[in-house]
């Protein structure tokens, strides 16, 4: 499996109609929260090969007032994979088109919803 990880400055503002009500984006000063995007592709796995994101923001946990992660999208590439992440782990996963790149510098990922890159 190869996974990556990155985390972005986003304004609080922006962030908090994308959330349900009950969550508060973390504001880590100057109006600003943060945004992850987690990537992974198995090569072989119960699903076959397939490619995944994770698109999420650092909130507020409303009962017990600590910080939590939020999975505002979790776009998957394959049926299989998106089935099996809603029977095993109760996740709403959707189907994208997923495509990588790897270099000697970095990799390159590039997801499209709907016909559309994101």
């Amino acid at each position: 499996m190869t996974q990556a990880v990155a985390s972005f400055d986003v304004r609080v503002a922006d962030v908090t109609p994308l959330l349900p009500r009950a969550l508060q984006p973390m504001s880590f000063g100057y109006g600003l929260g943060e945004m992850f995007v987690h990537w992974q592709w198995a090569a072989r796995s119960d699903f076959r090969s397939y490619g995944e994101f994770i698109v999420g923001f650092m909130v507020r946990e409303p009962y017990y007032r600590q910080s939590a992660a939020y999975f505002h999208a979790n776009p998957v590439n394959s049926e299989a994979a998106r089935q099996g992440g809603a029977r095993m782990w109760g996740m709403r996963k959707v189907l994208g088109h997923i495509e990588h790149q790897r270099a000697d510098e970095g990799l390159h990922c590039v997801l499209s919803l709907d016909g559309r890159q994101v």
